[in-house]
């Protein structure tokens, strides 16, 4: 599932309004106090005018709190399935559609590293069909914000990953790593102080690791849950100090953008390389 926040923000030109406004009102605040009234010019009323009713459309559709779909508020154009498009014609297309967000007053960020082939993926099966308020209030734009659920799938193995090479008990504390049930290959449940036993005698075998990089491969995500194996390659400052593994990890979704490690052969695996 699509993660995206529909945040808006004052335009350049609204922000620019709002200044010039209370800086008039501050003049003429302090010219009143020394007994001096300023006759406001003719301009300056037609700026204040069309300044609040524009915030008054604004207050009334976020008031109406009425949603559409995105495909609805960008034009509902024609969308091709990405499997339809040659892999060479997905750039231009996702160029086409990006502009058609623009035209629309919405901007879309990715919050990762994603291909052309990625972005028109998850923007056509996924932020197309989710629904956000109907805010067309001239001078607004809407900023959505894509986090596909397989980047904070990894967010969390990798920070699961550091904290346990990092020996930082206190971030493995503060996620509750350490609290969550812990099976071994067999998926057999391990005593309950079975990983903090296993994760002491690792951080007495492990020396200080400077570097450690993860790379996920057959990640599966369903029904809220992500089953995935991980590549994990770490340096030491010591010379030949390197090495690889593979473990596996089970996550489940908690909300839209937090996820829980549910089991780890990442301990267990690591006390056997050593």
């Amino acid at each position: 599932m699509l993660h995206s926040h529909d945040l808006h923000f004052i335009s350049q030109r609204m922000h620019q309004a709002l200044l010039e406004a209370r800086l008039r009102q501050d003049e003429a605040s302090d010219l009143a106090h020394m007994g001096i009234a300023l006759p406001a010019s003719a301009a300056d009323k037609a700026d204040d005018a069309h300044f609040q009713a524009e915030m008054a459309e604004f207050e009334r559709q976020m008031e109406a709190q009425e949603m559409v779909s995105v495909h609805e508020r960008i034009g509902s154009p024609v969308i091709i399935p990405p499997d339809d498009l040659a892999k060479a014609d997905i750039p231009a297309a996702l160029d086409r559609l990006i502009d058609c967000f623009v035209d629309h007053n919405i901007c879309i960020d990715f919050f990762g590293d994603y291909s052309p082939e990625e972005m028109y993926r998850a923007i056509v099966e996924d932020l197309l069909h989710q629904e956000i308020v109907q805010l067309t209030a001239p001078g607004w734009v809407s900023h959505i914000v894509h986090t596909p659920p397989r980047f904070q799938v990894k967010q969390h193995v990798t920070l699961f990953v550091h904290s346990v090479l990092g020996k930082d008990s206190e971030m493995l504390l503060d996620a509750d790593f350490s609290l969550r049930p812990q099976y071994d290959d067999a998926g057999t449940l391990l005593a309950p102080d079975a990983f903090a036993r296993d994760l002491g005698e690792l951080w007495s075998r492990l020396g200080t690791i400077c570097h450690a990089d993860v790379q996920l491969i057959d990640l599966e995500i369903a029904d809220g849950k992500a089953t995935t194996s991980a590549l994990i390659h770490w340096h030491t400052n010591a010379l030949g100090g390197c090495g690889a593994i593979n473990a596996y990890f089970e996550l489940q979704m908690l909300d839209e953008d937090c996820w829980q490690l549910l089991k780890s052969t990442f301990v267990t695996d690591m006390l056997r390389y050593l």
